[in-house]
């Protein structure tokens, strides 16, 4: 159902000269998703990348509304909002480099994840 797609993103304050993420999605329409998801985990609900990374997807695509099985959201309520949940495992796959303080820093403390979902691969160097 899903085409072949990537979302590529980093996130950068070109004003303070700092890059704070670089992440890459994979999975055809649920890429982008995944990817806004996991930037919304760790950049507004302050969940470190593993847990980002690890939390279950949602994906709507008109009045579908795609669910990992360990989703939070209730389908009865989904239903009375219009949605069709669909049970869909495995959406989605994000590998991503996230420095809290931005890079380039003295001391930069980062964290690099590969998605349990797939195959991917992620790689840092400790200093």
């Amino acid at each position: 159902i899903f085409t072949t797609s990537l979302a590529p993103v980093l996130v950068v304050n070109l004003n303070a000269g700092k890059t704070y993420m670089a992440a890459a999605g994979t999975g055809g329409g649920p890429a982008t998703a995944a990817v806004m998801q996991v930037l919304n985990a760790a950049f507004v609900d302050g969940l470190d990348l593993e847990e980002a990374v690890i939390r279950p997807r949602q994906f709507a695509e008109g009045p579908y509304l795609f669910l990992e099985p360990d989703a939070d959201d209730s389908k009865e309520r989904l239903k009375q909002q219009g949605y069709t949940p669909i049970d869909a495992p495995g959406m989605g796959r994000v590998n991503a480099v996230f420095c809290p303080s931005g890079i380039p820093d003295p001391t930069p403390r980062c964290d690099q994840r590969t998605d349990p979902r797939g195959f991917g691969l992620s790689l840092g160097q400790q200093q």
